[in-house]
């Protein structure tokens, strides 16, 4: 029972209508297991923090990466990672 604490996903829709789950593993354990597909979300553009919208995506670096803090460092240190992670898709 306590393993989906620590199970996520978000979904992608793909151009042809199909869509698909992304599942990975949280670094921090919640009931939460869905979260917003944040490839897709046009507020990673901006590369500093603002607070408009991006604390969904804060929520979402905290469980999967376990990324907590300053708002303005976790942004940048998410930013980050899932810049490269896009990169290698």
């Amino acid at each position: 029972m306590t393993a989906w604490l620590y199970c996520g996903y978000y979904r992608v829709d793909a151009i042809e209508g199909e869509s698909h789950n992304v599942y990975f593993i949280k670094k921090i354990p919640t009931f939460r297991i869905a979260f917003k597909n944040t490839a897709k979300m046009e507020v990673w553009q901006r590369k500093t923090y603002s607070n408009d919208g991006a604390d969904e995506l804060l929520e979402y670096c905290k469980y999967r990466y376990g990324l907590v803090g300053d708002k303005s460092k976790v942004w940048q240190q998410c930013n980050a990672i899932e810049d490269i992670t896009l990169r290698d898709d």
